[in-house]
């Protein structure tokens, strides 16, 4: 999302951060942090409950899995968003699915693979190197756009 220049949900901002809570980088990094302080609480909970010998209960499991959920989803809506809009600004047409179901459907069914795609096809891993702790993965002062090779066409999945 760093390397496109997008906003926490995968979308152009209104008004770009750079730096700070509001940024890209700070918006997704409270997400996550909530996320993980919500799983430790339910963790530590649910080992409280069990050396007490309270059962867990059916409220307990929900309330972990609807923000695990939650976190899913707003993991696949960010993922699907960042990829429609790397296909709008490259050019690549969609596979098989219209309206931009096929980003969804993707993002759902291996995001992994949609991540990976969506670096590879913003700059060229032969030519650079990909850099832990830089805020696009990339060395200093290289920018995706400009290293980025023709992309005209489909993204083929299979």
């Amino acid at each position: 999302m760093m390397r496109m220049g997008t906003d926490y949900r995968g979308l152009p901002p209104q008004v770009v951060a750079e730096e700070g809570f509001y940024s890209t980088r700070g918006m997704v990094l409270m997400i996550i942090a909530l996320w993980l302080t919500l799983n430790i609480i339910f963790i530590i909970a649910a080992s409280i409950k069990k050396s007490t010998g309270t059962p867990i209960s059916p409220a307990d499991v929900l309330s972990c899995v609807v923000v695990n959920l939650g976190m899913y989803i707003y993991a696949v809506y960010a993922t699907a968003n960042t990829r429609a809009l790397l296909r709008k600004r490259y050019q690549i047409n969609e596979f098989c699915c219209g309206d931009d179901l096929e980003d969804k459907v993707c993002a759902v069914a291996c995001m992994p693979c949609v991540v990976s795609q969506m670096g590879r096809h913003t700059v060229s891993y032969i030519d650079n190197r990909g850099v832990y702790c830089s805020d696009t993965g990339l060395e200093e002062g290289i920018k995706a756009d400009d290293t980025a090779r023709s992309h005209q066409g489909t993204y083929r999945i299979w």
